[in-house]
């Protein structure tokens, strides 16, 4: 019973020596010396597997930022509003097409100074080897920069950077339809879109919003 934990080289030699540590760690005879869920989460195989997966997710969100095409004036503002319903508990699917851990991990690493918000020089920066020239970077973040303010807040980088095909969803549709639709009329006018701004702090005239409208509206 004393034995020490052996691995056989043939059918363990794909496997880490991290992963055979804390193998031998979590199945130490010694119960004393055994090493409990804490200390595991703590070992070095368990940081080097959170450190790949981080990479990893943040990799497919510079993709997604990357080929992020600047929709039309209503659907920013469906994806900007589904942004800002993240915290809500009306639609659980929202829970899926943001994946908030993995999300927050990529703006706090673009955020180097940690003001809240992104300039063009830290996404330049972020961006240095995605294989896209300065004007490209620019363009992009001027698309991505909603309000037109000159920096990226989360909301806005949220919408960029979220899987439209899962956020896009029907339910998800719906919800922001009944938001833009204020009275329940069952369509949204160029008075319901000033009305959702206005309650936003936002003015917005009534030539824009008709504008959007027709923007939106099948020909």
């Amino acid at each position: 019973m004393k034995s020490k934990l052996a691995f056989d080289p043939k059918e363990w030699k794909n496997i880490s020596d991290e992963a055979k540590d804390l193998l031998g760690k979590m199945l130490d005879r010694d119960v004393e010396k055994r090493f409990t869920a804490d200390q595991c989460l703590e070992h070095p195989w368990f940081k080097k597997a959170e450190n790949e997966l981080e990479v990893q997710d943040i990799a497919k969100i510079m993709q997604r930022i990357k080929t992020f095409n600047a929709p039309r004036r209503l659907q920013k503002q469906t994806l900007l509003f589904l942004a800002n319903s993240r915290h809500t508990d009306i639609n659980e699917s929202l829970s899926t097409a943001f994946d908030f851990k993995s999300l927050k991990n990529a703006f706090r690493k673009f955020d180097t100074d940690n003001s809240g918000t992104l300039h063009l020089s830290q996404m330049k920066s972020a961006f240095a080897e995605a294989g896209m020239s300065q004007t490209e970077l620019t363009d992009l973040f001027h698309a991505i920069d909603f309000n037109g303010d000159g920096e990226m807040n989360y909301s806005e980088f949220l919408a960029a950077a979220i899987n439209k095909e899962k956020a896009l969803s029907n339910s998800n549709l719906s919800l922001a339809f009944h938001h833009f639709d204020t009275d329940g009329c069952g369509f949204i006018t160029a008075d319901h879109l000033v009305e959702v701004f206005k309650r936003q702090g936002q003015n917005m005239t009534i030539e824009e919003a008709s504008s959007m409208i027709a923007e939106a509206s099948p020909e």
